[in-house]
């Protein structure tokens, strides 16, 4: 495997959240589309740096084309948003990398990054990916028909407060693996979502989580939000089905209950009980909606992740065009 360091002039990003900064110029040149299947990537201050000999911060990417890391090279060289902020020398190869304390942050599969470290990288990837994207509705269509009942959202007790609310939840769709975690289906929080509209806010958001591109967040609080709050986070599309395995290993989550089938989670997960909000959700990104408002949401959610994103982009990556 052949590798391609592409170096950054930390003066030149912000001095607090570089790395961040250099994914997104690298990502803004490379195009929405990403990288092809088993790219690897890297990051990291290069050892001068550490030395304190100059202010570097290096990605680099991993491949056995030799053509990929040309290419990639090229559209860098050709990117304005590089120039600005590319050090001197702005490339580095194999054998200099050798040398250099740079992280493996993660590895292409299947248009999405693996890998927990891959934060900055999937982050800001996902951060393009959604500013490309055709603009989201305001109103979403009506779902198509009515949806699967389930026995334990039938016939839900009235609560008042969100702690009763969180002990009913834990009740009622307990996990297997652990008694502190939660598991629902769409159509089970969409009945509980519509039971509850009277008591408590709801709030939804579809954004990047730590180990996957984008997953769907539904959030719980009281009608006057800015205490606590009952968080869940489901539908989402792991890079990989062995990402998707190891995460519910180590968070001790079913894969069969949280409806795991290959790197698609469709099913949600939360505690049953309530948490500290980190702040009010708008402030956050979160959209109010109604209980109504829920479930086609939800049903559209699951329709986009029956698509990959170069089919859903509807157009081929830069490299595709290759051999």
């Amino acid at each position: 495997m052949e590798r391609l360091g592409v170096r950054f002039d930390m003066k030149a990003l912000d001095p607090v959240r570089y790395g961040g900064n250099a994914w997104r110029v690298f990502w803004e040149a490379v195009g929405p589309e990403g990288l092809p299947h088993g790219t690897e990537l890297w990051e990291g201050d290069t050892a001068a740096t550490l030395s304190g000999d100059e202010q570097v911060y290096c990605i680099a990417i991993g491949s056995a084309d030799a053509s990929l890391l040309s290419g990639v090279r090229g559209v860098l060289e050709a990117s304005r948003g590089f120039r600005a902020v590319a050090a001197e020398p702005a490339f580095t190869g194999s054998a200099e990398l050798a040398a250099e304390p740079l992280v493996r942050t993660g590895r292409f599969e299947h248009g999405q990054i693996g890998g927990e470290g891959a934060i900055n990288a999937r982050g800001e990837l996902a951060e393009l990916r959604r500013r490309c994207a055709p603009a989201e509705p305001e109103t979403v269509r009506p779902a198509a028909g009515p949806r699967r009942t389930s026995p334990r959202s039938a016939g839900l007790p009235d609560v008042a407060t969100l702690d009763e609310l969180a002990e009913v939840l834990g009740e009622r769709f307990p996990g297997r693996m652990t008694p502190l975690r939660i598991v629902l289906t769409p159509e089970e929080l969409a009945d509980v979502a519509e039971h509850c509209d009277d008591w408590f806010a709801l709030y939804w958001k579809v954004d990047t989580a730590t180990v996957a591109e984008l997953a769907t967040f539904v959030t719980f609080t009281p009608r006057e939000p800015g205490g606590d709050q009952i968080p869940l986070h489901g539908l989402l599309r792991f890079p990989s089905a062995r990402d998707a395995r190891a995460y519910c290993e180590r968070e001790q989550i079913g894969p069969d209950e949280w409806g795991v089938r290959g790197a698609l989670a469709a099913h949600f997960v939360g505690f049953g009980t309530t948490l500290p909000a980190a702040g009010r959700p708008e402030e956050l990104g979160h959209r109010r909606i109604s209980a109504a408002e829920l479930w086609p949401l939800l049903e559209r959610r699951r329709r986009e992740l029956g698509l990959t994103a170069a089919e859903a982009g509807g157009r081929r990556p830069w490299w595709r065009f290759w051999g």
